[in-house]
């Protein structure tokens, strides 16, 4: 199913996994591939894609009660909260994450970050060193990392990764927290009951896009993150086409979001600018059979 996805035929993809669930119904990474995906797939409504979460949703567990304990209240204590990421390093979660964990008002809130990347990079070392309570969790299993994070009596628990690769789903699908957020990796419904809400900026939210989403859909009132540019990134400078007197539109996205309505677009678009071009990238065009 995922060598079909990296080819961008979103049928076969689709076929083969749900094939393998077919086989066996709990195999975790097929349900979260099957939910990735679907996300692709402009023929799905929204209706179809909750449903589809729906089911994966269920499948990756049942809420188990957490244990009592004093309920937060502002003045009391700062509010702990927990971010759960595999992808704490120079990945797309970290370039846009950074900024808004390091940043966080230390006197409101304690902030535990679980890591279980096998990454260790620039980027992982400045979150680690600038965060208070850094757990490494790669070598925990589902049960003991949400025993983990209980014992440390969070009160809002994050997860950054949905159904992309490395998530913790069934974690929160047992819930670890009484308050449970989806942020930043997966701009989706992961389907789990025990998922309070999802945090999403107004663009990636527009109205009616509750439709789709089994939690709680989230507004902020502007983005949902910020970037963080490598510190190796140029200086902006003038636009290319003041030098080469044409323009040149880009899209380094996966090649799988590369539809037949997607390419009408662009088509129309680089008929209507004049001699314009269009440069595309991503890792399985570097194939020498397609260059």
């Amino acid at each position: 199913g995922v060598a079909l996805q990296e080819c961008g035929d979103l049928d076969a993809a689709s076929a083969a996994t749900q094939q393998g669930l077919r086989l066996r119904p709990s195999e975790r990474r097929a349900l979260s591939n099957l939910q990735l995906t679907q996300l692709y797939d402009p023929a799905l409504s929204l209706a179809d894609l909750r449903r589809g979460a729906t089911f994966a949703g269920a499948q990756l567990g049942t809420a188990v009660p957490l244990p009592a304990c004093e309920a937060w209240r502002e003045g009391s204590r700062r509010l702990r909260v927990g971010i759960v990421s595999g992808d704490l390093y120079s990945h797309p979660v970290g370039w846009l994450g950074a900024r808004s964990l390091l940043a966080h008002d230390r006197d409101a809130i304690e902030l535990h970050v679980y890591s279980h990347t096998l990454v260790n990079d620039a980027m992982t070392q400045s979150l680690r060193e600038g965060i208070e309570h850094w757990h490494e969790v790669q070598a925990l299993n589902d049960t003991a990392l949400r025993d983990l994070i209980v014992s440390h009596g969070i009160d809002v628990l994050i997860d950054t990764a949905g159904h992309t690769a490395q998530n913790r789903m069934a974690v929160f699908a047992r819930r670890a927290a009484p308050v449970q957020l989806s942020w930043l990796g997966f701009p989706a419904s992961t389907g789990l009951a025990a998922m309070d809400g999802v945090l999403l900026g107004a663009d990636l939210a527009p109205v009616g896009c509750e439709e789709s989403f089994t939690e709680r859909v989230l507004r902020l009132p502007g983005l949902s993150f910020t970037y963080q540019p490598p510190d190796y990134a140029p200086d902006v400078a003038p636009p290319p086409v003041l030098r080469q007197g044409f323009v040149t539109f880009g899209s380094f996205n996966n090649a799988t979001k590369l539809n037949a309505g997607v390419l009408h677009t662009w088509a129309q678009l680089l008929h209507r600018v004049s001699d314009s071009r269009l440069v595309l990238k991503w890792r399985n065009l570097a194939d020498p059979e397609l260059s």
